[in-house]
């Protein structure tokens, strides 16, 4: 049986000029909200443009639904 996963969101974002992060942020219920992520996952390492911190957290995004038995 598959654990069901909270759904789920990526976003890259800018630390330092030129230094980007990616967050996998987790939905949850909280009262009054429509909308309410928190941090599930954040990037250990800092990466040097956008587009590496995307693929990097493509990545962990990827390895965290394979570890919870999601195929996609």
């Amino acid at each position: 049986m598959e654990t069901p996963v909270q759904p789920l969101a990526l976003t890259v974002t800018e630390t330092e000029s030129g230094t980007f992060q990616w967050l996998i942020l987790e939905m949850r219920d909280e009262a009054n909200e429509l909308f309410c992520y928190w941090p599930r996952r954040v990037a250990s390492t800092d990466y040097e443009s956008a587009n590496a911190a995307w693929v990097g957290g493509y990545l962990a995004l990827r390895h965290l639904l394979r570890m919870n038995g999601s195929t996609t």
